[in-house]
């Protein structure tokens, strides 16, 4: 299980969704204080925080957000 997070500098981790291998997400409720997204492997059911290091990373800066 794959598990998506919102990166924000100076808090944790917020979940966005849960996915398989190959399904596509749509991420809601971006801020614009989010910095990044990150995508970690997870256990069934996800974790209310990451268990493990981001296996996809993306910055947000380039599409608006971040700082």
């Amino acid at each position: 299980m794959h598990q998506l997070w919102l990166m924000r500098p100076g808090a944790p981790p917020r979940s966005l969704s849960l996915f398989a291998d190959d399904t596509p997400v749509i991420a809601f409720d971006l801020d614009r204080s989010a910095s990044a997204r990150a995508v970690t492997v997870e256990p069934d059911g996800g974790s209310i925080r990451p268990t493990s290091h981001p296996i996809v990373q993306l910055a947000l800066k380039s599409v608006g957000f971040g700082e």
